[in-house]
Order: structure tokens, then sequence, then C-alpha cells
């Protein structure tokens, strides 16, 4: 058997999930730089995907749930864990030579099509190692996983002092798993050996470092001096219905046989960023003082919500195939880590990304056809995670956006008559995409001039902002 802590450099450590954004999105634009076009799952996770829609929706969450327990370390392990050994993997996943610029920071969707644009890579500062509790917490009683955390987190952090440990426990989004899996979300707060070296190595002479800066906070109780406990993730319901409770959380929680209305949990004593999308500022030391030593130009990206970026990066997009005279009236409809940046530019199709599944996803990307103009073809894929309550957008919402198309709309790699309970959309879809879209273009690329010149206005509105901080 492998093990998970020591690892080839060209594979992702074995501790390190397997199904989140931050290694999707960087597994994702790896395969771009390399000339390869992104599958999520291996041949025998095809076959298990197949085999697991092949049976009823109650045994097919209970295997989703065993995936979880098999994807996460076990806490007796925590101490073996070297979290630089994940800044190593990134190191080793973009092929070795000189980029214009380098991007650094949040995870999201959208920006990972900026990111192959330009073709630059992209270093994450948030990834999450799910820990195998191996013993189930009520997932309604957030304190008995808060006091079992407190000693789990002071080992990790004992090995791996140079993180901030973002503990994050969702019981809407991540119902089925938060029992037994506590999520550690982990953020780089210095660049460490090997993004220093990257940085150092990889970026050309007064190249330009993008730093990817979701302000996004939410209300989080201190466990240790870099331990943190955010309840609650960003989805339908507000922070601080969470920890106060609403009639939409004593709705959902009766629709789950929940044993009460509201969650009992301690009032939160700070605001930090948020576990998975938010952007760490104490990592900003370290880039600048680079920056300064090396001659090297800094620039941000601002926005609060991840999705709020996407309609700029379609926009984008879509000028830029309007100037190159291809096809810019297809869009493509990605969520969370169902992705496919090479396949995007080579069917010539508009990327709209949506930050989940749920009807807050589908009422922003709704505003943004309501604003822009019409989209002839609209395909869609979208996220199965198992979960029918709690804000997650139906069928009939996502049929109503495709029959906005002026032509044609259609999904692409979904069983919709299994969604949201269809893990087969994660195989599926990187070969539905090829057969739906056969035309291909050529791959191009903008240098960061030519951005800087034609299109970093697209990145200045009320919600997103594109900042130089280093000439």
């Amino acid at each position: 058997m492998n093990n998970p802590f020591h690892h080839k450099s060209n594979k992702a450590p074995g501790f390190l999930s397997r199904f989140d954004s931050s290694t999707d999105m960087a597994s994702g634009l790896s395969s771009f730089h390399k000339g390869e076009i992104f599958k999520k799952v291996s041949i025998g996770g095809s076959l298990y995907s197949w085999m697991i829609n092949s049976i009823p929706a109650t045994w097919r969450k209970k295997l989703y749930t065993y995936g979880g327990k098999y994807d996460a370390t076990s806490y007796k392990n925590i101490s073996q864990i070297d979290a630089e050994q994940i800044s190593k993997w990134i190191y080793h996943s973009y092929p070795e030579k000189r980029y214009q610029a380098i991007a650094i920071g949040s995870s999201n969707g959208a920006l990972s099509h900026l990111y192959s644009a330009l073709n630059i890579p992209w270093l994450p500062q948030t990834f999450l190692i799910p820990i195998n509790k191996e013993q189930e917490h009520q997932v309604d009683k957030p304190e008995d996983t808060i006091n079992w955390s407190e000693s789990a987190g002071s080992v990790f952090l004992k090995h791996n002092p140079e993180w901030h440990l973002s503990q994050m426990m969702d019981p809407v989004q991540d119902r089925i798993r938060s029992g037994s899996i506590a999520y550690f979300r982990i953020k780089k707060q210095s660049l460490g050996y090997w993004y220093l070296k990257f940085l150092k190595e990889r970026l050309q002479p007064g190249g330009t470092i993008i730093i990817a800066d979701c302000e996004l906070k939410w209300p989080v109780i201190k466990i240790g001096d870099k331990h943190t406990f955010q309840y609650g993730g960003l989805g339908t319901y507000q922070p601080d219905e969470y920890y106060h409770g609403s009639d939409r959380i004593s709705t959902f929680l009766k629709e789950v046989n929940a044993p009460a209305d509201h969650w009992k949990i301690s009032e939160p004593d700070s605001e930090g960023p948020e576990a998975e999308w938010g952007f760490d500022e104490t990592l900003m030391s370290d880039i600048m003082q680079l920056a300064e030593k090396e001659g090297l130009k800094v620039s941000k990206i601002k926005f609060n919500h991840p999705q709020d970026i996407s309609s700029n990066i379609a926009d984008i997009y879509r000028e830029w195939y309007r100037r190159n005279n291809q096809i810019h009236d297809r869009l493509l409809v990605e969520s969370f880590t169902v992705h496919s940046p090479r396949l995007t530019i080579q069917t010539s199709s508009v990327p709209y990304w949506l930050f989940f599944n749920s009807v807050k996803a589908a009422e922003m990307m709704e505003q943004y056809l309501d604003e822009t103009e019409l989209f002839n073809e609209i395909y869609m894929m979208i996220l199965s995670h198992g979960k029918t309550l709690g804000g997650v957008a139906n069928i009939r919402q996502w049929e109503s956006i495709l029959s906005r198309a002026g032509r044609s709309g259609q999904f692409v790699g979904m069983d919709k008559n299994k969604y949201p309970i269809d893990f087969g959309v994660f195989t599926r879809y990187t070969k539905a995409l090829q057969k739906a879209i056969p035309d291909r273009y050529p791959v191009r690329q903008m240098t960061i001039k030519y951005f800087l010149d034609n299109y970093s206005m697209f990145l200045q509105d009320t919600n997103v902002s594109f900042t130089s901080l280093k000439d």
C-alpha cells in the first residue's frame, strides 16, 4: 500500500483531498499547461461512478459517505502530515519554463480561465485535508467536534507552524460527511521553500505576480493561536443564521428530521477569511518583500463573493473570441470542480463558472444573462453532491436557464433524472463535452501587456477591482 505521507513529486500527497476546489483547479490548470485535457477521475473511478449511479439514491448517499472516509487521513496520523509537501507537488505540476506572470491566492474557477488565456500558472493558498475522526459526532452538535478539534489541531500546527488552520464544518452542504470527517482547510501564511523557489526560477525578469484576493469573511471561533473554527459555508444561508438560527434554518432542520430547530454553538469571537474561498492577507508580506528584492511587479484582483468575477471573465472571453473572428455566442456553464480549461478554449466557449449548485449560484447567473447579449448556445455541467435540501437549485431552475439560449441549450454529462445525486457526472462530463461541441479552435494566448491594454477594464465594477500594487 502507498504511504500517503511520502509521495512522488508529480502526484498530489495522499493526505490531500482529491475532491476539492484548490486541488482540482490546480490539476486542471496543470493539465492545460501540459497540453492535456483535464479528466477528473481515472478509469477505475469511471467504473465506480457508473456502478454507484445504478443503485438506489439512499445507497448512493451511503457510498458517497464511505468514499469520503476513504479519502480522509486518520486522526492518528496527523503528526505525520507535512503540509509543505503540497507546495512541492504544486512546484512540480507545471512545465519548467519562464512565465510572464504567476498567480497566487484564492481558489476560483472563473480566474482559472483567465490564467489559461494568459498561459500562466497559479499557486493556491488554501488546501483541504480531510481528517477521519474515527468516531461519529452528531452533525447538529458542533461543540462535540470543536472539543475534539483542540488537540487534533494542536498536533497539526506543531508540525506545520507556517500555516493557518481554518477548520470548517458545514451542517448543510457537507451534511452527509461532517459527522465523521473533520475539514482541515489550511492557508499558507508564508511562501515557504517551494513557492519561493518557483517564483524565483519560473517568473521572467521584471515579471508580474497576480494576487487573487477573495475578500469574503466569516464569523469564527478561535480554538488556538493559528486555529479557527468556521460553522457553515458559502451557499444559501447567511453566516448569522448558522450561529443564531432563523426561520429558514428551522425549516431545513425539520426537513432533515434534526432533533432541534437551531444549532447550539459558542458565540463567534472574531471574523476571518472564509475557510475555502477567502484570502489570508498574512501572505502579502512575503510576496511584497520578494517583489522588492527581485524587481517584480505586483497586481491584485479583488472581489467579495467567488462568483462575482464570473461575469467579468465571461465578458473578457467573449470579446477575445470576437476579436479573433471566432464564435462568441456559445456559453459553457461550469460548476465548482466540474470544469475543463483546455476544452473551453478549443471549443470557443465563453466560460461562466458557478461556485456551487445552489439557488444563489443560479440566481447570480440569471442576473448575468439579464444584463448581457443573447447566447445562441448554452451548455451546462452541474455538480452533484448528494444533497437535495438546503438551498440546492432543482433541475427545473437549470432547465429554465438553458431555455434562454437563442438556438439550443443542453446539459452535458449529466443525468437530470438523478441530479443532484448523479455522481457519475464527474467521469462523464469531459467525454460528453468533446462530443457535444465538435468544433475545435487553436489554443491562443494573451500577453500580459495585451491583457492590460485591452481587457483589464473588464475587471473594474462595483464587485471586482484590478489594481497595481507595485510597478
